[in-house]
């Protein structure tokens, strides 16, 4: 059988969608399966095993529609797909469904006649979804007894990991290491703690006897300046690893420390201890709240400010991140057992 998955944004919903991927390979673990997915879905996937194929959209998400469909249609070639999981709900994925040839379409969510009228569906769960494709209730029901197939893992490539900690151990030795991450998406600015905080907890936690390493794309190669003015032992990273990369680099490290933000959920993803810093989005966002392993802290902000907002641009300076003090976070890190 021909399988087609489409999903393409966010980081953070790519990574919460392991356990479906990880599900459609099971019952499809003799079909072929193609993944139509963003650069960042090719390089969180590649090295899993759970598509035989990976076709990266390339195109800007705000350009013409049609140019785009036609693009991927191009790439995948003229396949007829005996399933489609439309796992997206944007425009242009119910566009590119709709000219596929295909012979049944799963949705995570709304069809593409939900979507035209603005018609409100909830998404559906992994076993729904295959419900839905044509598989047994019992089959998927003796899958999802197994708790750990409800368990969000991401693979990582070995020589990867290995790579990073030889690096760690050459650059601190035993010490515990902990990974800052400073930055948020670029357009929640209202989602981010702030560079002088990030830059007075990385001097307690090298105080503290850690070795401190900061994580993130080319924006925040100021926020690591700031924080080795601090913390003049910290490892600089920004702008220097890949998706694949970071996997590899948290699987070596010991605690998480961030904002509301994609690297936190592949920290998670791997195993490692989070401490997650938000308050514009709400709880059920932390990861926390998701089924990952290990140890998570979530902390929101103290007093009654205007929690929750939902609003990228903070019409207050970020008065409620800035509440939660370092000495918090401090003292939750120590808690976790890491220090």
């Amino acid at each position: 059988m021909e399988i087609l998955v489409i999903r393409f944004s966010s980081l953070g919903d790519l990574v919460t969608l392991e356990p479906t991927f990880r599900a459609l390979r099971h019952f499809h673990r003799d079909d072929r399966i193609t993944f139509v997915t963003s650069q960042i879905g090719k390089e969180l996937y590649d090295d899993t095993g759970y598509f035989d194929r990976i076709v990266v959209e390339r195109g800007d998400r705000h350009g013409r529609l049609l140019r785009r469909t036609r693009a991927v249609r191009a790439e995948l070639g003229k396949p007829r797909f005996d399933i489609i999981y439309h796992l997206q709900t944007s425009r242009f994925s119910h566009l590119l469904t709709l000219w596929l040839r295909k012979d049944r379409v799963v949705h995570i969510a709304a069809s593409a006649w939900q979507k035209l009228f603005s018609i409100k569906v909830r998404f559906r769960p992994a076993a729904e979804l295959l419900r839905a494709a044509g598989f047994g209730a019992a089959a998927i029901a003796a899958y999802l007894r197994d708790d750990g197939h409800q368990k969000i893992t991401l693979g990582v490539d070995p020589q990867r990991a290995e790579s990073f900690r030889l690096r760690l151990t050459e650059a601190g030795g035993a010490r515990p290491v902990i990974a800052l991450a400073p930055g948020a998406s670029a357009r929640w600015v209202s989602k981010q703690w702030g560079n002088d905080h990030f830059a007075e907890l990385a001097a307690k936690l090298q105080h503290a006897g850690s070795q401190v390493i900061v994580v993130g794309s080319e924006l925040e190669t100021a926020a690591a300046q700031r924080i080795q003015q601090r913390a003049n032992q910290a490892l600089d990273f920004t702008g220097q690893t890949s998706i694949g990369d970071l996997k590899a680099l948290f699987v070596n490290t010991d605690v998480f420390i961030g904002n509301d933000s994609g690297p936190a959920h592949i920290a998670a993803a791997v195993g490692t201890a989070t401490v997650t810093l938000f308050a514009p989005t709400a709880e059920l966002h932390c990861v926390k709240h998701m089924p990952y392993r290990g140890s998570h802290v979530c902390f929101s902000p103290e007093g009654g400010f205007c929690r929750t907002c939902y609003e990228p641009d903070c019409p207050t300076s970020r008065a409620c991140m800035a509440s939660i003090s370092v000495e918090r976070v401090f003292q939750a890190t120590i808690e976790l057992g890491k220090l």
